[in-house]
């Protein structure tokens, strides 16, 4: 048996046991309701199942979707289920748990193609495997797996891609893209490390080639973004939500009371960001707005608050990045966080100097750009920032790890003082 197909069987263990053990650890989120005790303020998932559900049993796909206040990929998901199962949110949530354990394998298929080695490949799965995070939405009814999943599915597709002959797999990634941003619209945001990425990796990279992918993407978008501008008399490309997240990110509705220990919690107090004066004009204006007018208002009312108050609202955007980052240090799981984001980025900047993969550092970087650019703006979740920048942060000090412990050994066996019978 060669080690190829004991490093794939090895990491098809990893995939099988994890999917075990989200089973046994997740039992209290593994049944038919749409919320339970597992987590019991994903009340996002109300939305889902009821936009689903719409569709299944009136076939009303106009009044599910008209609102912009979801894009159709999740809901679309689970109404798969509806049509399998008598039990269908329990089936879906079974079939997130797989979908997240196959990010392990294709983490591990990331890896070969990187490193070309399936021995580090097999030891960096290792590390997606003990990554909680990627596996805690499983039975959660929301976008945020299925996101993971086809994330790491784009990766994969970008690490196969041929600089000599681009054509066969460049033009898949658009189609994993707006997969991707049917499942949640700030998505989109991808798109600028997907090009930053394809523009150091493909040396003489075309304008027809970047054309091409633009108006691809584009052309399958535009069916959504007519239907909703029809359903709206107004122009909306993706979604009404973010005014409301860009009101949400101003920091003066924030509830002070529901994480009061994090860096946003804390700015906000020190600064007396919540305004009740705002908060009561602004919900009363809103109550007879259809969403579209809403996004219109608040959208407007956040602009108006962030130049009434620059300096303010300037230092809480900066304070909910660090706290997508894990600097709010309440507890271990954020210390984790935070030991990700300073060893991927130094190891980003090693590959960087030693002239490494940098088509991977730029698209991390790219990534870290875009997703900070959201929480300083939107909101800072951290949920958000897990699905499209825990991955890229992961593989990258992976990567910069494997080339920082070769060069090192290199210069160690070099050394004199080595004994010759070790040099090989």
């Amino acid at each position: 048996m060669t080690n190829q197909i004991k490093y794939f069987l090895l990491c098809l263990i990893f995939v099988f046991g994890n999917v075990i053990i989200q089973i046994s650890m997740e039992q209290k989120g593994l049944n038919n309701e749409m919320v339970n005790g597992y987590s019991p303020t994903s009340t996002d998932a109300f939305d889902y199942i009821e936009r689903a559900e719409l569709v299944v049993k009136q076939g009303d796909f106009v009044n599910a979707f008209k609102d912009g206040n979801r894009v159709p990929g999740y809901s679309l998901f689970l109404i798969i289920f509806y049509y399998l199962s008598d039990t269908p949110l329990l089936m879906a949530r079974y079939v997130q748990i797989i979908l997240s354990a196959l990010i392990i394998l294709l983490s591990y298929l990331t890896l070969v193609n990187i490193l070309h080695s399936y021995s580090k490949a097999i030891l960096g799965s290792l590390v997606v495997t003990l990554w909680i995070p990627f596996y805690y939405f499983s039975p959660i009814l929301m976008a945020e797996s299925c996101s993971i999943f086809f994330f790491a599915l784009f990766i994969f597709v970008l690490s196969s891609l041929n600089p000599t002959k681009p054509t066969a797999i460049i033009y898949t990634l658009p189609i994993l893209l707006v997969w991707l941003v049917y499942l949640k619209p700030n998505h989109i945001i991808l798109f600028i490390p997907l090009l930053a990425f394809l523009l150091l990796k493909i040396k003489g990279l075309t304008l027809r080639h970047l054309v091409g992918i633009s108006m691809f993407l584009t052309i399958m978008l535009i069916p959504w973004a007519i239907f909703l501008s029809v359903m709206n008399n107004n122009l909306i490309l993706l979604s009404t939500t973010s005014g409301l997240n860009l009101y949400l990110g101003t920091g003066v509705d924030i509830d002070l009371k529901e994480d009061p220990n994090s860096l946003m919690s804390l700015t906000a107090r020190k600064l007396n960001l919540r305004d009740e004066q705002i908060i009561t004009q602004t919900e009363q204006n809103v109550k007879n707005m259809t969403k579209q007018e809403e996004n219109v208002y608040r959208s407007a009312v956040a602009k108006e608050i962030w130049l009434s108050r620059p300096i303010n609202t300037l230092v809480y955007s900066l304070s909910k990045v660090f706290h997508g980052f894990g600097f709010s240090l309440r507890d271990s799981r954020d210390l984790l966080l935070v030991i990700l984001f300073i060893s991927s980025v130094v190891f980003s900047l090693y590959l960087w100097i030693s002239r490494n993969h940098r088509e991977w550092c730029l698209f991390f970087w790219a990534i870290l750009l875009v997703i900070s650019f959201q929480m300083f703006i939107y909101l800072p979740n951290q949920r958000f920032k897990t699905v499209i920048f825990d991955l890229p942060a992961i593989m990258i000090a992976i990567i910069g790890m494997f080339q920082f412990l070769d060069y090192s050994f290199k210069i160690v066996s070099a050394s004199k003082f080595w004994p010759a019978k070790w040099k090989p």
